[in-house]
């Protein structure tokens, strides 16, 4: 069989016209899964209604790219296009999407989603997996918030941490704790919406950051989409460790004295999702 890229696009028109005249989908990671040349290509609007269909000739990237939702990204990838048209049916693509940029594998066939990688045990929530394996020996046991970090009970001032950033960001249902299996890490958060990874220390001086940058990357190996990642600090660090987790590609944030956060790039990632 081969797989396709299904893809949540804005609503309005002028992005078709976009791709239309650039030739390419702009991605916020690389579809590692994808047969190129000559995958099916289609863009999704609301409803599950197809804007665009197209077929893959080549992947050019990390490259600079302005997303679909207008993010500008550094290091996204563009996807070439070739036969770019608008489709003969409007039949919905059966996909649950929770953000606009996100983007599924799915059979071209039977106009359905495609999971890839092991099965994973079942859950509550009914959206495709866009975690997987690097290996057969390696996989990802997705879980909800608990509220506490591996390790630590409760009280403990990380898991207090952890759990007033989750508060302020208003966002518990978009949070979880992933078992990265065999090894038997887990991981302090997961963003399911923004697909980040934040690793949580109450302290901030050098040794500790260094430690949270090797969990990071340790970590990261896992996912087949490779998630951003963030360092979660009870305390604003150095200028100069703030730039050292910049150099790594990795975002802080921490705690204000008044219990507001803030982060490294402008408040992207401690902006509030919901009106108090």
């Amino acid at each position: 069989m081969q797989r396709g890229l299904a893809i949540r696009v804005p609503d309005e028109s002028g992005l078709a016209a976009r791709i239309r005249r650039t030739r390419y989908l702009p991605l916020h990671g690389r579809p590692l899964e994808l047969d190129i040349p000559g995958a099916a290509v289609v863009m999704i609007q609301a409803g599950g209604g197809p804007a665009l269909v197209a077929r893959a000739t080549r992947l050019e990237g990390p490259t600079a790219v302005t997303l679909v939702d207008g993010q500008k990204r550094r290091s996204g990838f563009k996807l070439w296009l070739t036969g770019i048209k608008r489709p003969a049916t409007r039949t919905p693509v059966r996909i649950r999407w929770y953000a606009i940029g996100q983007f599924r594998y799915f059979d071209p066939r039977q106009w359905a989603p495609t999971l890839v990688g092991l099965p994973q045990p079942a859950r509550t929530r009914d959206y495709i997996e866009e975690v997987s394996s690097n290996s057969p020996r390696f996989t990802i046991r997705r879980g909800a918030f608990t509220g506490s970090v591996q390790g630590r009970p409760r009280s403990h001032p990380e898991s207090a941490l952890v759990r007033r950033f989750v508060a302020w960001l208003g966002c518990d249902s978009d949070m979880e704790q992933h078992w990265l299996l065999p090894d038997r890490f887990q991981t302090d958060l997961f963003d399911t919406s923004k697909w980040r990874l934040i690793e949580a220390k109450v302290a901030c001086d050098r040794q500790t950051l260094r430690a949270a940058l090797g969990q990071l990357y340790d970590y990261r190996f896992f996912y087949r989409r490779r998630p951003s990642l963030g360092v979660l600090l009870g305390d604003r660090p150095t200028k100069r460790s703030i730039s050292y987790l910049r150099e790594h590609r990795v975002t802080t944030i921490w705690e204000t004295p008044s219990g507001a956060f803030r982060d490294s790039v402008g408040g992207a990632w401690s902006r509030l999702r919901r009106a108090r």
